[in-house]
């Protein structure tokens, strides 16, 4: 393998991917051949240090060096001439001027049409030039003078007429006004090929960002030395370049005075918003060798992390939608379903957070790249918590800290980092209970209020869960003797119990009054399911979550009935297993950490002892094992540091550990006889499960050698145990990791284009001059988030109880997601969908469906956009009412028909609005064809407001009624909506089992809805006074602990 191919198989091998990929002798030959190539560069740099540094060779050196440089600068200019009379370049280098003045609106409109007519037969490549103009315009970082606006590659052999449509856009741009200037800045990057050059490239480089221009072009950049390219690329992708030396300007030439105390010394180069051009013959894999992977990948907009499930389909376009929602502000979301308090929706997932809130320093756009931070920050922050914990209790510092380690990387935090805000949870419960021993053990006041409330207001939903387990805790330990209750310690921790929640409840109020009404937090037991499972196999599930590391969150494998999938059923420690639970019970049997794990224990097993942790719903989930883990890692921690244990007790409850893991090997070997076919084992992937439970197995290994060398290791037994652990969890971790995500590789494979890459070109398309829903054809989930628009296909567990309630009587099941069939058509005209964007590969599919009414009229790069000819825009009124007794015997599948034909009432407001219209007869109820469809959306149409405006707090309506009517808009039911009529308040009336509608008079009127979070003014207000109430406590508890230790002085 030549050096060249070397050093293309480690460019490759950098760009990682299907498409740059090498393969590992390759990148073994590369690392060898680049170490060579920095050898030889480091030796050539201090050659040319110790000449530089010869002090009788400096003048000569410094006289040819500007002769080159004279010879150079005339060559320059011959060619610059030269492509002038070319008309292949459109300026020259310019005197230094003032930074970019402020564009106006960008009006891209007929451009991409007019270029085509002056360059003939190139198409795409002048669309694909016009987009990279425009997409900082679209971006909104166009005004953004502190990088370069945009970085483009224009690949292509000679002769292709590239220079000439780059010419042609940018003379275009300048005349409607986009670009100040029409020229374009070229450097010929031959003319710098090594360290001799490197003032005139810095030179050149400085004039040409000084220009007018707002187009630098490039050239010629496989001729140029690297280190050259490297500062290109630099500045290109961070937008500043520091200079090794400090320079001057003198004549309009770059002096290098190596000092930065030169008056205007200049120590760094600016991209100033200017646009970079790179010219390749060769395409992006070349340009990649040159500049390296992470230029490509910025020109491509790369570098985006993404995992599976609801990580991709929740987390990352629920932090950047909230990000930009807060800063923009508002109370009203019509991005979420179809429209839901902002609050209510997501106070669940990331509201009370500290560490979203930490994530609001982060610009919305670059959201995306601070998810793995937080995960970071989350993981650190839960290991130091366990370890402050542990620290009382295990009472040496190794194995306390081999505690907090367990705890940070156990299978249960590993496992959610699918759900990632689970993780936000299990970072700070520890903190939480390290206050609660203080308060008890140590008399010390002020924590424990302020972690109680920090776990409230960080989720509600979980704290319900700690409260338990903190009362079982609570009673373990007094029933252990661990705590000395007496009725004044009591009284004092109830006060700051109730102060720390009446902190953390501003958002508890409203989310409160919100779950009422959420089906899936009302689901009470019955009967046998109170105290037993519906399945076996979830006894099972349970037990060898102990012993197995976790399965990817959405898989089955092992066990296929129950409820198994996104439950968190995991409480695997790494290495060490359970086999320090089991000795901690066996030789500490009246210790309350053994008590804690019993208890524990019988809540798993029994369905309503599992529920308390979930304020008793039936729904299983087993996402309280964090805190029980906890009591398991520090009774580990404190049976490791005891030899004679290490010696005896732990090598039978390894023993027993391996034996338990091992019998999972049946479930893999029993004949299974389906649809006439026996096999061997019941597992769904047998090769995944044998890797289970090799890496279990694995740590079971690894464990039975630790103890096995304990006397060897003798004082650095704790450091080794340490050790192993955190490199067993980065093998574990990675497995689980790659399991959970290559699950979904080809799933995901289009994730990021199809979302937030293409959701500013999606936005550029879609017209913006009413209001209307989209749908959403079988894509990545909350595609309505990424764009900031309605979208009736979404994925939220919390959004407005009403959609809950509307979605089931009209054909469309929706537990954690809404997802209208395509083919009830009826429901996108009764819901105001106007288009529907179907990705590129999933057209077949929905060419399938056969739909009618929906005409292609744009594209994107990866969606069609289809058009709704029956949409009906939002706000309309009826000539037909409906009563409950008369909709019951509509299907669900014709109900969305139906409901374009009349008003769905209650007994009531039939009573008091019935005479503003008819009660739909029989006939007309069975008239549910198409074209009968097609005939109400017209009079629906006809009947329509004359406008509608969505605002970020509500919606504002202006009505030309011809008799006074109940006007249906298809928005979501909402308490904490109110509504004006011509400036009147007027009641909202809920109607079509959960939309809103509301009585406006003959002639004109203006209705105006606006939306207030229920309840959240009330519970800021309680938290508000309990802030107050904790700040003068603690104050007072200061000033009380200082006077006593001057007394005491």
């Amino acid at each position: 393998m030549s050096l060249e191919d070397q050093y293309d198989a480690w460019v490759r091998g950098l760009m990682g991917g299907k498409k740059y990929a090498a393969t590992s002798k390759q990148a073994e030959e590369a690392n060898d051949a680049v170490q060579q190539m920095q050898a030889q560069l480091e030796a050539l740099s201090a050659a040319q240090k110790r000449q530089s540094a010869a002090s009788s060779a400096l003048g000569a050196v410094q006289k040819a060096g500007a002769v080159t440089a004279e010879n150079v600068r005339k060559m320059s200019s011959e060619l610059t001439k030269s492509l002038k009379q070319d008309g292949l370049l459109g300026g020259t280098v310019a005197a230094p001027s003032p930074a970019p003045a402020a564009h106006g609106k960008a009006d891209f409109t007929g451009v991409t049409d007019k270029i085509k007519a002056q360059v003939l037969g190139q198409d795409a490549f002048v669309s694909a030039l016009v987009k990279a103009f425009r997409r900082p315009f679209v971006l909104g970082t166009a005004e953004d003078t502190t990088r370069a606006r945009s970085v483009m590659l224009l690949c292509g052999p000679n002769g292709t007429g590239r220079h000439y449509a780059l010419k042609c856009v940018v003379e275009e741009l300048a005349a409607r006004g986009i670009l100040r200037s029409a020229s374009i800045e070229t450097l010929d990057l031959a003319l710098y090929p090594g360290p001799a050059q490197e003032k005139l490239f810095l030179q050149d480089l400085y004039a040409a960002l000084q220009s007018d221009a707002e187009v630098l072009a490039f050239e010629h950049y496989e001729g140029c030395a690297a280190n050259y390219l490297n500062m290109l690329s630099t500045l290109a992708i961070d937008g500043t370049l520091a200079l090794s030396s400090r320079y001057v300007l003198q004549r309009g030439i770059l002096v290098d005075v190596g000092t930065a105390l030169a008056p205007g010394a200049i120590g760094e180069l600016q991209a100033g918003g200017k646009y970079f051009v790179f010219y390749s013959n060769k395409g992006e894999a070349a340009l990649a060798d040159h500049f390296g992977a992470k230029f490509v990948d910025a020109v491509a907009g790369g570098g985006y992390f993404h995992y599976a499930g609801d990580f991709n389909d929740q987390q990352i376009n629920f932090y950047q939608y909230a990000n930009a929602f807060i800063k923009q502000g508002g109370t009203f979301s019509w991005a979420t379903d179809l429209g839901s308090g902002f609050v209510n929706s997501y106070s669940f997932y990331l509201l009370g957070s500290p560490f979203f809130w930490l994530s609001m320093l982060v610009p919305a756009k670059f959201m995306p790249w601070a998810m793995v931070p937080l995960l970071c920050l989350k993981m650190a922050l839960a290991g130091g918590g366990a370890y402050l914990w542990a620290r009382r209790w295990v009472q040496d510092e190794r194995w306390s800290m081999l505690a907090g380690c367990l705890y940070a990387f156990s299978g249960f935090s590993i496992y959610n980092i699918f759900f990632n805000h689970f993780l936000d949870v299990v970072a700070l419960f520890p903190y939480m209970l390290a206050s609660l021993d203080d308060a008890v053990l140590d008399g010390k006041k002020g924590r424990f209020p302020f972690w109680v409330a920090l776990n409230l207001v960080n989720n509600y939903f979980f704290f319900a869960g700690q409260a338990v387990f903190l009362m079982i805790y609570f009673v373990c330990m007094v029933a252990g003797g661990r705590y000395k209750l007496n009725l004044r310690l009591f009284g004092a921790l109830a006060f700051q119990t109730v102060l720390g929640c009446c902190m953390g409840c501003a958002l508890l109020v409203p989310a409160a009054l919100s779950l009422v009404q959420n089906p899936r937090t009302i689901d009470p037991f019955n009967g046998y399911g109170y105290l037993v499972y519906g399945s076996a196999q979830q006894y099972l599930a349970i037990f060898y979550s102990a012993f197995l590391m976790p399965d990817a969150p959405y898989l089955k494998d092992l066990f296929q009935e129950g409820i198994l999938k996104h439950t968190s059923m995991t409480v695997y420690l790494p290495v060490v297993g359970i086999a320090g639970g089991l000795v901690f019970c066996r030789v500490r049997r009246r210790h309350p950490f053994a008590r804690i794990m019993k208890v524990c224990l019988i809540c798993a097993f029994v369905p309503v002892l599992n529920s308390m942790f979930y304020a008793l719903n039936s729904s299983y989930y087993a996402r309280w094992y964090y805190m029980p883990v906890l009591v398991l890692c520090a009774a580990t921690a404190m049976t490791l540091q005891k030899a004679n244990l290490c010696e005896t007790e732990y090598r039978r409850a390894l023993g027993l550990v391996a034996l338990c893991t091992l019998s999972s090997i049946a479930f893999a070997l029993v004949p299974n006889e389906k649809d006439g076919t026996t096999t061997i084992g019941v597992v769904e992937e047998p090769l995944r499960y044998w890797g289970i439970l090799l890496v279990s197995m694995l740590g079971v290994g690894l464990f039975w050698l630790l103890l096995h060398y304990r006397r060897q290791l003798a004082a650095r037994f704790p450091a080794a145990v340490l050790a192993v652990v955190l490199g067993f969890s980065f093998v574990y971790g990675q497995v689980h990791l790659s399991i959970t995500k290559y699950g979904q590789w080809y799933h995901d494979a289009d994730y990021v284009q199809q979302t937030w890459r293409e959701a500013p070109e999606l936005n550029a398309v879609l017209p913006d001059d009413v209001f209307y829903r989209l749908d959403a054809y079988d894509s990545y989930n909350n595609l309505g988030l990424w764009l900031d628009k309605s979208c009736i296909q979404f994925f939220n567990s919390t959004v407005a109880p009403s959609i809950l309630e509307f979605y089931p009587t009209v054909g469309v099941k929706r537990d954690v997601n809404s997802k209208p069939e395509a083919s009830l058509y009826a429901l996108r005209g009764l819901l105001s969908v106007r288009y529907t964007l179907v990705p590129k590969e999933k057209v077949e599919d929905w060419e399938k469906e056969k739909l009618e009414g929906w005409n292609l009229v744009s594209s994107t790069t990866s969606y069609l956009i289809y058009e709704n000819e029956n949409w009906v825009p939002m706000g309309f009124t009826y000539d037909s009412y409906i009563t409950e007794e008369d909709f019951e015997t509509v299907s669900d599948t014709h109900a969305g028909n139906v409901l374009m034909k009349a008003l769905l009432l209650t007994d009531e407001q039939v009573e008091r609005y019935g005479q503003m219209m008819q009660n739909l007869t029989d006939d007309e109820k069975n008239n549910i064809s198409y074209e009968d469809y097609v005939q109400d959306c017209t009079a629906r149409r006809e009947s329509a407001v004359t406008s509608f405006t969505a605002t970020r707090t509500g919606f504002t309506a202006q009505a030309d009624l011809e008799a006074e009517n109940l006007v249906l808009f298809s928005v979501p039911y909402d308490d904490g909506f109110t509504a004006t009529v011509n400036g009147v308040p007027a009641e909202v009336e809920k109607v079509d089992n959960g939309l809103m509608a509301v009585a406006a008079p003959a002639g004109h009127s203006e209705i105006v809805f606006t939306y207030h979070t229920a309840g959240l003014r009330q519970s800021v207000a309680v938290s508000a006074g309990a802030i107050v109430v904790y700040a003068v406590w603690v104050a007072v508890l200061h000033r009380k602990k200082r006077r006593e230790e001057s007394s005491v002085g």
